[in-house]
């Protein structure tokens, strides 16, 4: 997960995270824990609106990107087995504990 202007970009693949279309629901929420923090009380938690959903190029560059920054690396080709897509999240609320 990262932050692009106003909105929230999370990435996904298209048949484990189907996106959300005109006539559902587009509401949304992402919690994000520091992976060494073992509180449960520290975390970040979104909630917002599917406001776009990029898919294509753009979505693997992204993930490419975040590869990048955690891993040093780009993501591995041969585990996306499907179509990348990004979310892009309105918030309308953000919650912090401990962070």
């Amino acid at each position: 997960i990262s932050r692009m202007t106003d909105s929230i970009p999370r990435p996904c693949d298209i048949p484990s995270t189907p996106p959300p279309t005109t006539d559902e629901d587009r509401r949304l929420q992402v919690m994000n824990q520091p992976p060494a923090a073992h509180d449960p009380y520290r975390y970040v938690e979104v909630r917002g609106r599917v406001t776009e959903i990029v898919q294509g190029s753009v979505a693997r560059e992204h993930i490419d990107a975040c590869a990048q920054r955690y891993f040093g690396r780009d993501y591995d080709a041969g585990q996306i087995t499907s179509e990348r897509a990004i979310l892009r999240i309105t918030p309308d609320r953000v919650l912090r504990r401990g962070v």
